[in-house]
């Protein structure tokens, strides 16, 4: 809304009602009796006088509600972020079990096993398993983590 706009309307509205406050004012001056439209015309009166500070507040009122709208947006934006993350570090977790790890070591070494002509022995699985469970390093399939995420994501 424009300022000036509200400015003016704001000094016309103020200006009338001094004017119908003044007229019942007046009779109480000449000790008339004011009735019922001279109440009223006091009331709007009033009602216009400070209809400058309404404004103000609808002026105010308006632009909290649209901070509170931008609010609501980020927060939708923040929870769906949150859900992906969620979702991501579930499917990590998941891929970081003991059960995961065995598999995946398994599978390692079977690949290794299948590109050599001399098979990997078992006791060099197991003492790479307990080496890497000693270090509490846990190995993710890549395939676990989706395209395009960034662990600062998390920050």
């Amino acid at each position: 809304m424009n300022e000036h706009f509200v400015f003016w309307a704001s000094l016309v509205c103020l200006l009338a009602g001094a004017a119908f406050c003044f007229l019942p004012a007046a009779r109480y001056f000449q000790k008339v009796a004011v009735g019922a439209f001279g109440g009223v015309l006091i009331v709007v009166g009033a009602v216009l006088m400070t209809t400058f500070k309404w404004t103000e507040v609808a002026i105010k009122v308006s632009g909290l509600e649209l901070r509170l709208a931008e609010a609501e947006i980020a927060k939708q934006k923040a929870e769906l972020a949150l859900a992906q993350t969620d979702g991501i570090l579930a499917k990590v977790k998941i891929a970081a079990s003991e059960e995961a790890q065995a598999q995946t070591l398994d599978a390692i070494f079977a690949k290794l096993d299948a590109n050599e002509t001399k098979p990997v022995p078992p006791e060099y699985v197991d003492k790479t398993k307990r080496i890497l469970q000693d270090a509490g390093l846990t190995i993710i399939p890549t395939s676990t983590i989706p395209t395009g995420f960034s662990w600062d994501q998390l920050k």
